[in-house]
């Protein structure tokens, strides 16, 4: 009963400095606090009716005195408890500090994570969990350089979904699309019967992972080829165990990618691709995929490429009718009665880059010292649409403030193209997003070439000027156009197998250590600017 005693007591006292503003002078005595609880019955004189009492009597005052500075700092504290506030000062700070410690180990693990990206270079698609220092990583491209120009090769990193390849899940595939994949399956089966399994596999139904896979026309051509004079590695933003399970279609023998599996896990990014984890130097680089953008740092080395949708699922990612899609469309592209395609123009441009700083074998002493690969491309990207004079028409809307900032103006520029904002004699195209404008009906009565944009896109992706007439402006606009599979390419040089080493006329004006003065301008997608992440698993 004393302890009781003793408590209440405190708890009075602290009432009584709490509640009077003005505490009495010396010598004066105010009422005593104990004469009021002998008004209280004994039975609550020392109950939690006492302590709710002075609740009411703090919160009237808090609400009396207005200017009083309110907590914290908390006056006095019981049991954890603000004689003032009433809030429970314990549970909010073990909260804070558990606040503190969390935004403390968050940041911690940031800067080192950080550190990490500074000071070290992240091999793990060599070996799980293998790290080097930034000298070590230095040392390593030395070694590697030396060894690469002594076997004349560069290295080349690939892409895989839209590039190599298209996948589509389960679950993204309609009975309707079903059944022609399962029909596409019996028609592959039958021409391996007929030619002794020599014919190549190129619809894949993966049952373990769930994931229909079609390979891209000529890629097994292509890395067959490529992997002569370059030194391949896969580069993609989807999960570890779909980009391997993507290379053992590509690569069943595993001798063209040698291990070179980069996947997102291994990526010193999560967003953006970068070269910081590849033992080659920029300068020797060559990268092919259908999002350069992606290369923030290294778009100079990219060729793009048009992006591959076989599935209709692939086509919806990006916006587009499920009709355009091959599967639909009733065409998959590059035919073999086309003689050529998008990956057989990619390769006819790396060798003519490779044939640039090594030469063709007999000249070039010092192999891998004359030129750098981004000159080489930019020096044939240039060369695409040399010579022509651009006017566009109903590209962009009129209150369009900077037209040579349009994806589409500088695509045509860094294919060498000039381009105009006004009619004059020497336009040789007018690139229009319709017909009937008076620029279309100038071109029409001067004779000059009306085309679609799709034109200046698919000659870049073809490294060489297309036939005008596939892109007639009274053909689909180009609105229509953007999704449909590449259509043959008339002015490509036959196919991979026929491609002279000694052809590479682009070249004609490249003068060993000769550099451009104007850096390129980035070469941007017209369609979906967007990376494409690969199916995860």
């Amino acid at each position: 009963m004393d302890e009781w005693k003793d408590l209440d007591e405190l708890h009075d006292l602290l009432e009584a400095a709490l509640v009077e503003p003005n505490p009495p002078a010396a010598g004066e005595h105010g009422p005593r606090r104990a004469s009021n609880r002998s008004n209280v019955a004994p039975s609550t004189a020392r109950g939690n009716t006492g302590r709710d009492v002075g609740k009411r009597k703090r919160k009237q005052h808090l609400e009396e005195s207005e200017t009083e500075e309110c907590c914290p700092p908390h006056p006095g504290i019981i049991h954890g408890v603000c004689i003032r506030c009433g809030r429970n000062v314990e549970q909010e700070e073990e909260r804070d500090r558990w606040e503190r410690e969390k935004k403390a180990t968050r940041n911690a693990h940031r800067e080192h994570k950080e550190e990490l990206q500074t000071h070290e270079v992240k091999l793990s698609y060599i070996k799980e969990g293998f790290r080097v220092s930034r000298a070590e990583a230095e040392r390593i491209r030395g070694l590697e350089r030396n060894r690469m120009r002594e076997a004349k090769k560069l290295y080349l990193i690939l892409d895989l979904d839209h590039t190599l390849l298209n996948s589509s899940k389960y679950t993204e595939v309609d009975q309707q699309t079903k059944e022609k994949l399962e029909a596409y399956l019996s028609e592959q089966k039958k021409r391996q019967e007929e030619t002794g399994n020599e014919a190549k596999v190129d619809l894949f139904d993966l049952k373990d992972i769930r994931i229909w896979t079609k390979i891209r026309p000529g890629a097994y051509e292509f890395l067959e080829k490529t992997s002569r004079v370059f030194e391949l590695h896969v580069y993609t933003m989807g999960h570890k165990l779909y980009a391997a399970e993507m290379a053992k279609l590509l690569d069943p023998t595993r001798k063209l990618f040698n291990g070179h599996i980069i996947s997102q896990q291994d990526s010193s990014s999560d967003a953006k691709k970068d070269l910081d984890i590849v033992l080659g130097e920029p300068s020797e680089v060559c990268i092919v995929d259908d999002s350069p953008n992606v290369w923030t740092k290294h778009q100079y080395n990219v060729l793009q490429v048009g992006r591959y949708h076989f599935f209709p699922s692939s086509t919806k990612q990006f916006g587009l009718d499920p009709g355009d899609c091959c599967l639909n469309y009733g065409k998959d592209e590059a035919l073999e009665e086309d003689r050529g395609g998008q990956l057989a123009a990619v390769f006819r441009t790396l060798q003519a880059t490779h044939v640039a700083i090594f030469g063709t074998g007999k000249e070039n002493a010092e192999v891998g010292v004359q030129g750098d690969v981004r000159e080489q491309l930019h020096l044939l990207r240039s060369e695409i649409l040399r010579g022509v004079k651009i006017v566009f028409s109903r590209i962009w809307p009129e209150s369009e403030r900077n037209p040579p900032l349009h994806p589409i103006w500088k695509m045509a520029e860094s294919a060498g193209a000039i381009c105009c904002l006004s009619i004059s004699e020497d336009i040789t195209h007018v690139v229009a997003g319709g017909s009937g404008t008076q620029k279309v009906k100038w071109a029409l009565k001067h004779k000059k070439h009306v085309v679609t944009p799709e034109w200046i896109e698919r000659s870049l992706q073809m490294w060489t000027r297309l036939d005008e007439k596939e892109f007639d402006v009274k053909r689909p606009t180009y609105q229509q156009w953007k999704g449909n599979p590449l259509p043959p390419a008339p002015s490509a040089r036959g196919d991979i197998d026929e491609i002279d080493l000694q052809h590479a006329d682009p070249l004609k004006r490249y003068q060993p250590g000769q550099r451009q003065e104007c850096a390129p301008a980035p070469l941007k997608s017209v369609q979906e600017e967007d990376e494409v992440i690969d199916i995860e698993i």
